[in-house]
């Protein structure tokens, strides 16, 4: 079984002294969970302390050199966020594995053009020593890495950052290296030799870090075994595979039946405008408009929602005691009266607010979007799914609503499964696991899930570290 364990007290790696490169490049990888080949990882640091991390794939040939390095003030500065009042170093590190980088025949000369863009050129030092390979002609995975660099610490300086340095990391020749930033009055710099990888594998920074469950795995491994939350899983994956059919057939016996026989969740009719309690507060069911089943509908199943994460948090499995095990957790009635929330993009928003902040979150934002057609920019709901928030929920309430999507997924089929794999990915992207939100959104099939698909790949872009994560003296 995989459901996620209880959240534990760890102490803080960062009691670690990392007054080393290796440790900061050990920090990097550690916190990713493995070689992040092909990228380029910014890691923060502020009052004598390492914060957020953040990858980003460098550069290549599907999109020009100029459109990744313009997105790059706006992604870092989620990164500039973490400690208000305070100067935030960056420390820049291209993960590249590139023949020849680091062998010191061929030096990367770097150049800033006039503007923001960024250019790269290589430049031939000479022959090599007697005895030593052959060194291989300049390629473009060499100048992505360098590209990658120069244009982040320059975007690091828009966004807020004052820039470190800036590292290339050959694994496959087992080394690392610095890059001068250039002057321009001076023309480029070589990369400096730095040291090897065996010294970043033997930091005491990462080995503090494997001890608190931050193990170098493989690439995909690490990904979906995140011990912050994993995923993708199957429910059969998290529960075993009788009780996992158990719960399914029986959501699918508790759902609604239509007047063909077929079970549905029910899907909110938008409404003109549902009426309130005099103190602006929610919809009582009384005040509804006859013709106004579907706010009241989501509300219920909003609150069938909230019973089953309570009962996560309310047992003793998750006080380090023995406890019920998920399944038992799981009420199926709750669940299938649940299963509103899977009926279009609305719902899904409602379910996600309900895991961060309670119904009463989830409720007054129901009333904004369908009393509106659309929630306000600024109303409090809206932002949390921009990710915006500043509070973040307990991680089992996580770990409830992950298993609470992929269970109704595979019950209701699509377009249910979609939209519950892209309020998993929501829920990746909430917890600063991107790259699992990815694999998340490669399992949207369904062309109704289309619009949430786009309204979360947007927000992603345009925060990539929501804003609970990137404050300081946050989990």
């Amino acid at each position: 079984m995989r459901f996620p364990s209880a959240p534990r007290d760890r102490p803080s790696v960062l009691s670690t002294p990392a007054g080393s490169a290796e440790d900061v490049l050990a920090y990097m990888v550690h916190t990713l969970g493995y070689w992040p080949d092909g990228s380029l990882v910014v890691a923060s640091a502020a009052g004598g302390c390492l914060g957020p991390c953040l990858r980003l794939d460098l550069p290549d040939g599907a999109r020009s050199p100029g459109a990744w390095a313009a997105e790059l003030p706006g992604v870092l500065g989620s990164l500039a966020a973490w400690a208000p009042g305070e100067r935030v170093t960056a420390f820049f590190a291209a993960f590249a594995g590139d023949p020849g980088l680091l062998t010191g025949t061929v030096a990367g000369t770097v150049r800033l053009s006039e503007g923001d863009r960024c250019e790269a050129a290589r430049a031939e030092e000479g022959p090599p020593p007697a005895g030593s390979p052959p060194t291989p002609s300049p390629s473009v995975p060499d100048g992505r890495a360098l590209l990658g660099l120069v244009c982040a610490a320059r975007a690091a300086l828009h966004a807020g950052l004052e820039p470190a340095d800036l590292w290339l990391v050959d694994r496959e020749r087992g080394r690392w290296g610095w890059l001068r930033v250039p002057d321009p009055r001076e023309g480029g710099g070589p990369v400096r030799p730095g040291g090897t990888i065996d010294a970043i594998l033997a930091s005491p920074v990462g080995a503090a870090m494997t001890a608190e469950g931050n193990a170098l795995r493989e690439r995909s491994t690490a990904v979906r075994d995140d011990p912050r939350l994993g995923g993708p899983f199957r429910a059969a994956e998290l529960l075993g595979a009788a009780e996992a059919a158990r719960l399914i057939s029986a959501i699918r016996t508790g759902m609604e039946p239509t007047p063909g026989g077929r079970a549905r969740p029910g899907v909110a009719a938008r409404a003109a405008g549902p009426s309130r309690d005099p103190a602006g507060g929610l919809p009582a069911e009384g005040g509804l408009p006859a013709d106004d089943r579907g706010l009241l509908r989501f509300t219920e199943a909003v609150r069938h929602l909230e019973a089953v994460l309570r009962a996560f948090g309310e047992e003793g499995d998750h006080r380090g005691r023995p406890g019920r095990s998920p399944a038992q957790l799981l009420e199926a009635a709750s669940l299938a009266r649940a299963a509103p929330l899977l009926g279009d993009d609305v719902g899904l928003g409602a379910a996600l607010l309900c895991a961060v902040g309670g119904p009463a979150l989830a409720e007054r934002h129901l009333v904004a979007v369908l009393g509106r057609g659309s929630a306000p920019a600024e109303e409090p709901g809206e932002r949390v799914l921009r990710g915006l928030g500043e509070e973040p929920p307990a991680d089992f309430r996580w770990a409830g609503l992950r298993l609470v999507l992929t269970l109704l997924g595979e019950a209701m089929g699509e377009p249910a499964a979609s939209l519950a794999a892209v309020g998993n990915a929501h829920v990746s992207w909430f917890l600063g696991l991107s790259s699992q939100a990815q694999l998340y959104l490669r399992l949207v099939r369904d062309r109704r899930a289309a619009s949430a698909l786009a309204v979360l790949r947007a927000r992603m872009a345009q925060r990539p570290l929501p804003r609970w994560l990137s404050q300081r003296g946050r989990p």
